[in-house]
């Protein structure tokens, strides 16, 4: 079972978000909530709301249609593509700042991923990825997707970025549940960052050949934990339907990742919310934060059951 809440606007972004969740496979009993925010409107003054209070109330009664509209019409194209009854979608118009509202949704479905367009109507959109999908992915307690342009064709070509942590075993399970349309491919990435000395220069007499070694084995650990990522995203039975290769590279986790998903034409790119070492005590400040705010595809950030546990703590 799974729960998704998806948000939209009816926006172009919105209808991409629907259209890529339309071709998910889902455990059997999940369920899609979605969801349209009407956003609160504040008045730049007192007088201003007393003036012009028929103006307001009919740009809300706007809203609120445009939101009806928006989660019916998703709503429908979710329903003819789940065909079966298998997944359970229902419709929610809400009231307030997008951003908090999300969150507080998710938390009262009890969701496993939230789902969000990259940019929005009116004035989300000119904040772009800034505003409300950032927001959600920075402080959303589960696994988020941002979803930029619809992607064209059944078959995905999905990045999946790995360090074998925890998270990053969380993201390989999820791809092995949904995405599996036959003829796609998945490319499975670990990135072996430069490890520089703590000095700014190195001793005198130091023995330089130990960083060698030290990357020779960060690179014996991605070679191994790519193993077992393909390994257990080949193992089922859907699975098999995936062309999945792997591949170890050297740099900039951020930059490598943006670099290879353009190299790859990737339509989503999977990170782990957390990562080992140094990218640990960054949290979603650093590698997966930098990626959903500069890729030209699609993004989910994916946390562990275990993050959600003991952040709802």
């Amino acid at each position: 079972m799974m729960r998704i809440l998806l948000a939209t606007d009816g926006s172009e972004h919105s209808e991409a978000a629907v259209d890529e969740i339309a071709h998910w496979n889902y455990p059997a009993d999940s369920e899609v909530r979605v969801i349209s925010v009407v956003e609160t409107l504040m008045p730049p003054s007192a007088e201003w709301l007393a003036t012009s209070a028929g103006y307001h109330g009919e740009l809300e009664k706007t809203e609120r249609e445009r939101a009806r509209r928006a989660t019916k019409k998703a709503a429908a194209r979710l329903r003819k593509s789940l065909d079966g009854g298998s997944v359970k979608i229902t419709t929610k118009i809400l009231s307030g700042s997008p951003k908090r509202v999300i969150l507080e949704e998710a938390e009262a479905f009890g969701v496993d991923l939230i789902v969000v367009g990259s940019h929005g109507h009116g004035a989300l959109e000119r904040f772009l990825l800034g505003s409300v999908s950032q927001s959600v992915a920075l402080h959303a307690k589960c696994s988020v997707e941002i979803v930029r342009s619809p992607k064209s064709g059944e078959k995905w070509r999905i990045l999946l970025a790995i360090d074998g942590s925890e998270h990053s075993e969380a993201a390989v399970d999820e791809i092995s549940h949904r995405h599996s349309s036959p003829g796609s491919e998945l490319r499975v990435i670990s990135v072996v960052a430069p490890y520089f000395p703590t000095t700014p220069t190195p001793w005198d007499g130091m023995d330089m050949t130990i960083y060698d070694q030290i990357e020779k084995n960060a690179r014996k650990v991605a070679r191994a934990a790519l193993k077992k990522a393909a390994a257990k995203l080949l193992a089922g039975k859907k699975s098999r339907k995936l062309n999945v290769t792997t591949k170890v590279l050297s740099g900039s986790p951020k930059d490598v990742i943006l670099e290879e998903a353009e190299a790859f034409g990737a339509d989503l790119i999977v990170v782990g919310s957390h990562g080992h070492g140094m990218l640990e005590r960054f949290l979603l400040g650093s590698v997966s934060q930098a990626v959903a705010l500069h890729a030209r595809c699609s993004v989910e950030i994916v946390r562990s059951p275990a993050t959600q546990t003991s952040e709802s703590e």
